[in-house]
């Protein structure tokens, strides 16, 4: 069996219900950056299952996001789709999902704009669809509520550090070096990784205005988080009119900052806050 390295940064200590594995599961990618996000899918599900344990909180990977936009939209739709015939758009394979997906914000499929039958609730001005973020969590409502839309509490989008870059951290690592130290923290501002977080950080801004403004797909408070390999971004609504925000990146005092936006070591005081605070949201 392999020792663990003395100079790795311990990940989310002092909560007993993170189990000794999981957590030298995600204390590992310090040391070896995973070669694909997809590897860091499963242990974070668990973690934010673990965390967000309470009976009406939801986790949901890949979860479903659409937009709603205002009812004189439609008009200005209808009439642009109005010319697109059935045949057109018709595919029986085609998932209209009138209930599926997170119900926080709604769409009608992109069938049915095609269509024309554009009602006068929800439609897609982007033509982009329906958006997946990685993660979704959820505090769920009772679907016998007028309200019945779950309020979104966290949603997150995580990237990978190209192969290179993999490669020389890796390197770095073995021979003694630590990820706070100065040669990890030149790689990870190399440019392929910047152009990798600037992607992610844009991509998770799509997902976020989904929500809608305060009240819509969210409530009270709301975190987006960003991850490439083991640091974080995060994303936090900032008041711009009584129920409008503007998603602003926390900046503090990062390992760096890129382009405006604060990253943090997954293994930092700023994540175990956050997610300590999330959880009581």
């Amino acid at each position: 069996m392999q020792a663990i390295p003395a100079n790795l940064e311990p990940f989310y200590p002092g909560d007993p219900a993170i189990s000794d594995w999981l957590r030298e599961y995600i204390q590992k990618w310090q040391w070896h950056v995973p070669s694909s996000q997809y590897y860091q899918y499963g242990p974070i599900d668990k973690f934010l299952n673990t965390i967000f344990n309470e009976d009406n909180h939801l986790v949901e990977p890949q979860s479903c996001f659409r937009k709603k936009i205002k009812e004189a939209d439609n008009v200005v739709l209808q009439m642009y789709t109005a010319g697109i015939s059935d045949s057109e758009s018709d595919n029986p394979d085609e998932d209209e999902d009138e209930d599926g997906g997170n119900p926080s914000v709604s769409l009608l499929s992109a069938r049915d704009q095609r269509r024309g039958e554009i009602l006068a609730d929800y439609v897609d001005t982007t033509n982009e669809g329906k958006l997946y973020p990685d993660f979704g969590v959820s505090r769920m409502v009772s679907p016998w509520q007028n309200q019945t839309h779950n309020r979104v509490v966290v949603l997150m989008e995580i990237g990978l550090v190209p192969k290179p870059i993999r490669t020389r951290l890796r390197r770095h690592m073995k021979d003694g070096g630590s990820f706070t130290s100065a040669t990890t923290r030149q790689l990870l501002r190399s440019t392929e990784v910047v152009t990798e977080k600037d992607k992610v950080i844009k991509q998770l801004k799509r997902y976020l205005l989904r929500l809608g403004r305060r009240g819509d797909g969210w409530d009270v408070d709301a975190l987006g988080i960003a991850m490439v390999g083991a640091e974080v971004a995060f994303l936090k609504p900032v008041a711009n009119g009584r129920r409008d925000v503007i998603w602003q990146a926390e900046t503090g005092t990062p390992l760096q900052n890129i382009n405006g936006v604060g990253w943090f070591s997954l293994y930092g005081p700023e994540w175990s806050g956050h997610m300590t605070r999330m959880r009581n949201v």
